[in-house]
Order: C-alpha cells, then structure tokens, then sequence
C-alpha cells in the first residue's frame, strides 16, 4: 500500500469509531462492518407512470470486503444483501484500493 492508502484507512478506522457502523452482508454471507452514507428516494418514470425507488450508499474497508468476499466485485450486482436488519439488494459497487463504497436498492416499491 501507498502511504495515501495507509493514511486514508487509519482515517476511516477512526472515523468509523466515531460515526458509528452497522453489520452488512451479502446473501446471508459473512457480517462485516460498514458505514452509512446518503439514503435517496426517487421516482423513475415507467411505461406506465413512476416507479418509486429508495437507494443508500455505505461504504466498508476494502480488504475486509476482499477478505470476506472474495469474488469479483461485479459478481454481487443484483444480489439480496441486508444492512442495519434491513434488506435490500446489491446496485452498485466502487471498489478503490482502500474502500468498497456500494449503492443499496430497495427490493420492492416505496410509496
């Protein structure tokens, strides 16, 4: 690792210890820790009108996402996963050298 990389995760490890994390996890796989971002609920337009949707962004250190889940990123796209005792499905993945920042999407419609 970079110095960058080093300063950037001794960062998040004690920014973390202040902001607080919640056990996310992927298809009932491994509990690891991550930290919320921003929750967006949007309305996308449909066919026949608007599908309600609800996105939350959360980001985890990237070797412990690597440790724990060790295939290719791309390979949880679409898959159910749970955050907070919350479930949702995997949207979105950003895998840096030192973080995995990942969109959650709602499973169903929000009104």
């Amino acid at each position: 690792m970079s110095l960058l990389s080093d300063f950037s995760e001794g960062a998040f490890n004690v920014a973390k210890d202040i902001i607080g994390t919640k056990n996310f996890s992927i298809n009932s796989g491994p509990m690891i820790e991550a930290v919320k971002g921003e929750a967006r609920y949007d309305r996308a337009s449909e066919l026949n009108g608007f599908q309600a949707g609800e996105t939350l962004t959360i980001v985890v250190n990237a070797s412990t996402f690597v440790c724990k889940y060790s295939l290719a990123a791309r390979s949880y796209l679409g898959q159910f996963c749970t955050f907070d005792g919350e479930e949702w499905r995997v949207g979105d993945i950003e895998k840096g050298e030192v973080f995995v920042t990942i969109t959650l999407i709602s499973r169903s419609e929000v009104s």
